[in-house]
């Protein structure tokens, strides 16, 4: 998972494991802020060592 190529924008996000089934979904005000810093970035890393993580997202309001 490249973070620095995540998008600067309100979202819901979606981390998917190598079999394309989502272990994780969050919602931010900012994208790639939130993936820079997220509290569970090692764990979710940790859980699918083998193959890649990939993370989907649908942009949305930025109010909370």
């Amino acid at each position: 998972m490249d973070k620095d190529r995540l998008p600067n924008c309100a979202a819901i996000y979606f981390v998917f494991d190598s079999k394309d089934q989502i272990i994780y979904v969050g919602r931010t005000i900012n994208l790639v802020e939130r993936w820079k810093a997220h509290h569970r970035f090692n764990q979710l890393k940790r859980f699918n060592r083998k193959n890649p993580l990939s993370i989907s997202w649908l942009t949305c309001s930025s109010d909370i």
